[in-house]
């Protein structure tokens, strides 16, 4: 499955949920309160052997990942393996002492900005969020670290989508990512009306292709939704076309990405991905101990999962725009019945 923009197999690490924000729209639920967290031991250890199974990103987030305090640590390591390595951070803590110089080391980081000053500091639940989030941007580009900004869209912030833009341009990011708000996390209990409907979709993907063109020399924007004819073509975008002899290939190979969440929890696709699917939870035997027995039963859960949204789409079934990732997501909690059929529920397995 396509990990991204940049194409990489990548390895995303969740170390906290901790964060100095309890957003409204937060797929983690993460707060100042939440304990989750990933020991430096076993966070550097997963980054080690994702480096020799040959994943080429660590993407870091959270919770807020400027709050693990062996962040350095982990944005070192993977460049000594040859690792690029990106944060995401709602920019508030930029100005502790020694961060600037760890994000000096990393080869991106982006800023959540979710809309202007009334909408994003509602979100964030905090006053002064955008003030802070624009000044940890324009303090990052004068100290050279490349930028970006991403923007969660609801309904709650979707008329404002063009001015985020030009707000990101003004502060200097090269890129824009418009992220569609899933129903996952605390977003499913505060944004349930307000998530985009598939008119609200189609406007969201029109802006964004408009976007692209106005900025093409200055910026990047990319909106992470697929129109499903492209995965009625490409079924591999969802997992839809089985690797053949996977468990003679490299995880990186197999899964683009590779999610490690705070409590050990490591899962395909994305963040909460369903526990049907999941490679189990890291140990001290490391991530090296999960694979070999998920390749051989749990690939093909979601070879399964996937090549039933592939039919949907094929049929044209279900929205016309749809972010495969979080389309799975969605699937991944509510297939149990389809495992059942095809004999792969986790109760009939012989631990």
């Amino acid at each position: 499955m396509h990990p991204g923009p940049g194409g990489a197999p990548t390895l995303h690490l969740h170390p906290t949920r901790r964060c100095n924000l309890a957003c409204g729209h937060c797929y983690s639920s993460s707060s100042p309160y939440a304990a989750d967290r990933l020991e430096p031991a076993l966070a550097l250890g997963a980054i080690r052997q994702a480096a020799q199974w040959g994943y080429r990103r660590l993407a870091i987030s959270g919770g807020e990942p400027l709050l693990y305090p062996w962040l350095g640590e982990l944005v070192d390591t993977a460049a000594g393996f040859g690792m690029q390595s990106g944060v995401v951070t709602n920019g508030l803590l930029t100005g502790r002492p020694g961060v600037l110089d760890i994000l000096k080391r990393c080869d991106s980081v982006a800023v959540s900005i979710d809309g202007l000053h009334a909408a994003h500091d509602a979100l964030r639940g905090r006053p002064g969020a955008l003030s802070g989030a624009l000044a940890a941007l324009d303090s990052m580009v004068d100290a050279g670290i490349p930028t970006s900004v991403v923007c969660g869209v609801s309904r709650f912030n979707v008329d404002e989508v063009e001015h985020v833009a030009a707000m990101a341009r003004a502060h200097g990011a090269s890129m824009l990512q418009l992220h569609v708000v899933a129903s996952s996390g605390r977003a499913r209990d505060n944004l349930g009306a307000q998530l985009l409907d598939e008119r609200g979709l189609q406007e969201l993907y029109m802006t964004a292709r408009l976007l692209a063109c106005l900025y093409h020399e200055t910026m990047q924007v990319h909106v992470d939704l697929v129109h499903r004819d492209v995965i009625a073509a490409l079924p591999g975008l969802v997992y839809g076309a089985p690797v053949e002899h996977a468990a003679l290939r490299s995880p990186a190979e197999v899964l683009g990405m590779l999610v490690v969440e705070p409590d050990g929890n490591v899962n395909p696709v994305c963040f909460g991905f369903g526990a049907e699917y999941g490679l189990g939870r890291i140990g001290s035997g490391g991530l090296a101990r999960l694979w070999s027995p998920w390749v051989t039963r749990g690939y093909v859960r979601l070879t399964a999962l996937g090549r039933q949204l592939w039919e949907q789409a094929r049929r044209h079934e279900g929205a016309r725009l749809l972010n495969p990732s979080d389309a799975l997501n969605q699937a991944s909690h509510t297939s149990r019945v389809v495992l059942e059929q095809i004999g792969l529920a986790k109760r009939e397995e012989v631990v």
